[in-house]
């Protein structure tokens, strides 16, 4: 799976709605942890979402953020500084 695919999978599916939304979100998800590219820290704060139904699924994705940011500790929190501020509001939790 492309990166950019696995990314816009997360995006689609981050309110899981239903059982599929949530297996399609967890294999995104793992496929992105598999491709260790801190690059894209900010792309994956675009997917935080506090409307979603499952918030202990929504967990993962911070875990990921968190666990790619160890890759480049430097460079990832200036990625992060910049795509917070733009995603506060629906991911305030």
């Amino acid at each position: 799976m492309k990166l950019s695919n696995a990314i816009n999978i997360l995006k689609l599916n981050r309110f899981m709605r239903t059982e599929e939304e949530i297996i399609l979100f967890e294999e995104a998800l793992e496929e992105i942890a598999n491709i260790n590219d801190y690059h894209i820290i900010g792309e994956l704060i675009d997917v935080l979402e506090d409307d979603t139904e499952h918030e202990e699924v929504m967990w993962g994705l911070i875990h990921t953020i968190e666990y790619l940011y160890e890759f480049s500790p430097k460079e990832s929190l200036e990625l992060l500084i910049h795509a917070i501020p733009d995603n506060i509001e629906k991911g305030k939790e």
